[in-house]
């Protein structure tokens, strides 16, 4: 028997088979409410994590695919088939970092330089060190053709060679420091024995006219030619960018901090080794050179005699050269070529706890030489010497030679401070170090 359709009972399931329907409905919605939720939350997720790849990265997504980024090996260099330079170049473009007060110096040097030289036929080698691509200025271009070498590798003259570089510009931040310092820069391509390498100096920053006068005159003296933009831009005999200012500003604060000139050194310590330069060795005299002061000349005479008395290094600079002086049994002065090896095995043997560095131009052999305070300090930070890692570095300030410089001198020595990092380098002054221990007359000649 079939009930009719407005009878109660059907009526009654009717009603219940609705119910059911609405309970399964709103179970629905409250399903695709709870997708929809999970589907915005990842959507925020994923745009949160893309813009914080875009402001860590190094360069812009928009720069290269992420897929595709700029190459780390010299061997992936592909050199283009136009090339408006004399013979293939490269520009190495050192620790051009992120930072507000590096932005017109990217964006009105740095990108127009690149742009030039890429444009020409040139390899375009980014080299930021400890902080890697990831800390370079977001608005460096950067394709995926360009090469990378971040940290501290080292390159070798023979990999440039098999990678068919014959040129190197350098331009970045600091001219002051990394320019020089790091293992990609001047310093290490002169040990490399890379001669034909060449600064641009419109294209380095400084962070103060002074230190940048200081740092354009240590580079020329010890390193490579300095030249600037339009010079390149002349030998191409094409016309200088015209998004290239030059009038950017380098000032970027105080580079000097006369904090540091109170760490000084009044006393001579136990086991030292002296370092000196401009000082002519016969069989039984040494020469100091003659711009010392009398008083500075006679203290420095006591103790270099003090240091052979003491069978202790006395080592002497010449050229690309270092060599230990002894006094022999008959009083006669002998002499012995060592190498970085050699300084090793006689720092750790004796315990020297300090060098001392002394007689030589500020600019010069004694602090930016094969075998100067600046060869040793790239040695412990960047070559984990252990046999130095422990020494104390001291500069004799008053036996440097200044010449003429129209720089103050406390600009000068703070300079030298801040390529030496303060906490392993300390000044002093060869009259105070002479004076802290009781000597005889020196019986060496002073002065020329």
């Amino acid at each position: 028997m079939v009930n009719p359709p407005d009878s109660p009972l059907e009526m009654h399931k009717s009603r219940k088979m609705g119910k059911r329907n609405a309970g399964k409905m709103l179970t629905m919605r409250r399903a695709l409410t709870v997708v929809f939720l999970c589907i915005a939350i990842l959507l925020a997720y994923f745009n949160a994590t893309i813009e914080n790849l875009n402001s860590n990265l190094a360069t812009p997504l928009n720069h290269f695919p992420l897929d595709t980024p700029p190459r780390e090996s010299l061997a992936a260099i592909t050199w283009p088939k136009h090339n408006d330079f004399p013979n293939k170049t490269a520009l190495i473009l050192v620790d051009v970092w992120r930072g507000e007060k590096f932005d017109d110096f990217v964006h009105y040097r740095i990108n127009p330089l690149v742009a030039f030289f890429r444009n020409h036929g040139a390899v375009i080698i980014h080299a930021p060190s400890q902080r890697g691509m990831r800390g370079i200025h977001p608005d460096l271009i950067v394709h995926q053709e360009d090469i990378t070498i971040s940290g501290f590798r080292i390159i070798e003259k023979e990999q440039l060679a098999k990678a068919g570089v014959e040129k190197i510009y350098l331009a970045g931040t600091d001219g002051a420091l990394c320019i020089i310092d790091k293992p990609i820069g001047l310093h290490s391509l002169r040990s490399a024995s890379f001669e034909q390498t060449t600064v641009i100096h419109d294209a380095v920053h400084t962070k103060d006219p002074a230190s940048r006068a200081i740092t354009l005159q240590i580079i020329e003296n010890n390193y490579s030619p300095v030249v600037n933009f339009a010079e390149i831009a002349e030998l191409l005999n094409r016309p200088l960018p015209k998004d290239f200012l030059k009038d950017v500003t380098h000032v970027t604060g105080t580079w000097y901090n006369k904090e540091h000139m109170l760490s000084t050194l009044t006393q001579l310590p136990t086991k030292w080794a002296m370092i000196v330069d401009h000082v002519g060795i016969t069989d039984s005299e040494i020469k100091l050179p003659n711009y010392l002061e009398t008083s500075t000349a006679k203290a420095l005479t006591q103790l270099i005699e003090h240091t052979l008395e003491s069978e202790l290094p006395l080592l002497v600079l010449s050229d690309k050269e270092i060599s230990l002086i002894k006094l022999d049994d008959n009083g006669y002065y002998t002499s012995e070529v060592l190498n970085k090896l050699d300084i090793d095995r006689i720092t750790e043997s004796m315990e020297i706890s300090h060098f001392l560095y002394a007689a030589g131009d500020y600019t010069g052999n004694l602090i930016f030489g094969e075998f100067g305070r600046m060869s040793f300090y790239r040695d412990t930070r960047y070559f984990s010497n252990t046999k130095l890692e422990n020494t104390q570095h001291v500069i004799l300030l008053d036996t440097l030679d200044y010449g003429d410089s129209k720089v103050k001198r406390y600009e000068i020595l703070q300079f030298i401070n801040r390529h030496s990092h303060s906490r392993k380098n300390i000044h002093a002054n060869a009259v105070d170090l002479a004076s802290s221990w009781d000597v005889p007359d020196p019986m060496i000649p002073s002065t020329d």
